[in-house]
């Protein structure tokens, strides 16, 4: 691949991996009302993204 492709791409999972992070963060807004374990889940993920950021 190309320099320009790469950078692209990468660009692209950047952006990709933010929007995600922000979804997750909406959603943890309403943790009161879901089960333990996918407040949990939602919780490892959010430190998953915000590390890879």
């Amino acid at each position: 691949m190309t320099a320009d492709i790469m950078e692209k791409r990468m660009e692209f999972l950047s952006d990709a991996l933010v929007r995600t992070l922000h979804a997750l963060e909406v959603a943890y807004q309403y943790k009161d009302a879901m089960p333990e374990h996918v407040r949990t889940l939602i919780e490892q993920r959010i430190e998953d993204a915000r590390e890879s950021c």
